[in-house]
Order: structure tokens, then sequence, then C-alpha cells
């Protein structure tokens, strides 16, 4: 008696593996596949400009550092490129990791009234080997101190504005495109 209950067991087990295997299967294919209409839908022309022209009209003056951090990688994901946002401590310097066709950007944000000193520029040039990015930049809303843009070009350091992140992908050196 107790064998035939442990044979019906075995055959219920092996009706029902099968199926498990095929539903997870069939859910790793969709979700797959809603990442791929996703990808795809930001790399459309037209929903990217529209998105691009609904972020240049939001109020950056209200907004807090790390909200403003945020919106910059809105920006850029309306682009194309895939943005992370890193901790806000203990992050080596780096705020936003951006990748785009296997280049990885990382960037400081700094939404200062006063002008960038060299800091932003030291420390997102030491996070940059952290995290294995081919090209590091500091964007601010401001300008940046004349000690900064001497330490960017000795340690190839995009320095830019703002408005060059609606422009992102032209401001990467094409070398590295």
């Amino acid at each position: 008696m107790g064998r035939r209950k442990n044979d019906e067991l075995a055959g219920a087990a092996l009706l029902v593996l099968p199926l498990l295997l095929l539903f997870v299967v069939l859910r790793g294919l969709w979700l797959l596949g809603c990442r791929v209409i996703v990808y795809y839908r930001f790399r459309e022309p037209a929903y990217r400009e529209r998105q691009c022209a609904m972020l240049k009209g939001i109020n950056i003056a209200a907004m807090s550092p790390v909200a403003f951090e945020h919106h910059c990688a809105a920006v850029l994901k309306t682009q194309g490129w895939m943005c992370k946002m890193t901790r806000t401590s203990g992050d080596f310097g780096v705020d936003v990791i951006a990748e785009c066709q296997s280049v990885r950007v990382v960037s400081q944000v700094k939404k200062w009234q006063a002008p960038v000193n060299l800091s932003a520029v030291q420390e997102v040039a030491a996070g940059a080997p952290m995290y294995k990015a081919g090209v590091a930049a500091v964007v601010s809303v401001s300008s940046y101190a004349p000690s900064a843009v001497r330490l960017a070009r000795a340690n190839r350091v995009l320095l830019l504005s703002y408005e060059d992140l609606f422009d992102f992908t032209r401001q990467v050196p094409s070398s590295l495109r």
C-alpha cells in the first residue's frame, strides 16, 4: 500500500515538473520581450524628442541636489543611455553611471551657484577606474573654476553644462563611441 502511494506521488511529480519548467521559461521570455519593447521605445527618435522637450521645461532651480541628479539621469535615459544612480555617500565621487553601446560614462553632478572647483574633477577622475568607466564627466548648472578646467584637460574629464546633457552622445569623444 505504501509503495503504491509513493508511485502515485512520483507520477504526479513527473507531470508537474515539466509544466513548472514550461511556465518558468515562458515567463522569462515574456519578461525579456517586455524589456526589448521598452528598450526600443526609448530608442525611437520621435519618442526621445518628446521626452527631451518635456524634461527641458522642468524648473531645475526648485530641485534638491539629489533630485537634480535623478533628473540628469532621466535626461540621459531619453537619449538611449542606461543609467544607474550611486549611493549618496561612499560613491567614490560618482553620482550617475551611464552606459550605451559598451561605453560607460561616470559623472559627478553639481547644482552649485558658485563655480565648480577642482575637487569635483578630482573625485570623478578618481572614481572612474572604480566603476571601469572609459569616460568621466562633471555636469553643472554653473561655470567652472580655471583650476578645474586645467585639471579636467590633464585627466581627460569632460566638463559639461546642464544643457549639454540634451546632446550628450555628441559630447562623448567619438573614439569611444
